[in-house]
């Protein structure tokens, strides 16, 4: 899985959408503060990265190319509220959490988009939203010296930073539950770096 920068270089350029028609605000337009209950999100998934001015939100965070992505940043007039409505201090956006996001003004056409954020809402409390249970086979790979790794039944890579001494076997069926660590690096960048909460063979 790719790692994106939150802080890419790229051309200005006005990006069509992520989200349904008329959902993006006008360049220089200025969001209503009813937004988030009168338009479609620009945007709706998990935070995987955290910066104190900028979001990275991911509609499926595993997905490394096709679904949508957005480096989202956060200013002064960004209007951030819980489902209920209640605004909040935009320190309570945290990586896990699952978000709508309704883009103002222009938007960097990249992958994963850069925009601002007029308004966030928080769909759920709990970060908890990065979370997954997978079915695969533990794999020994030799790359950077060498290490075990869960090859998923969904084709995917998954590098586990604390996989017990006794799953470290080439060939092991197993089924796992993982934390996505989005907020940890691996010298193999091989697959996703996760944390796991609970495995067994199978």
């Amino acid at each position: 899985m790719c790692s994106w920068i939150l802080g890419a270089a790229v051309a200005l350029v006005i990006f069509p959408g992520c989200g349904g028609p008329g959902s993006r605000p006008r360049p220089g337009h200025q969001i209503d503060r009813n937004v988030v209950t009168t338009e479609v999100p620009s945007i709706r998934g998990i935070i995987t990265q955290r910066a104190p001015e900028r979001i990275l939100i991911e509609e499926e965070p595993l997905d490394s190319a096709g679904s949508a992505k957005a480096s989202v940043r956060l200013t002064r007039s960004t209007r951030v509220v819980r489902a209920s409505g209640e605004a909040v201090h935009p320190d309570k956006l945290q990586v896990g959490q699952q978000v709508s996001a309704w883009f103002e003004g222009p938007v960097m056409e990249s992958y994963p988009v850069q925009a601002t954020a007029g308004a966030v809402r928080i769909e759920t409390e709990e970060a908890g939203g990065n979370q997954m249970e997978i079915v695969g086979v533990i794999r020994y790979y030799e790359l950077e010296g060498g290490f075990y790794a869960i090859r998923g039944e969904d084709g995917e890579t998954y590098n586990p930073t604390n996989l017990p001494d006794e799953f470290r076997q080439d060939g092991l069926p197993v089924v796992a539950k993982i934390r996505l660590r989005h907020d940890m690096m691996s010298i193999q960048q091989a697959g996703a770096l996760v944390e796991i909460i609970e495995i067994r063979r199978r």
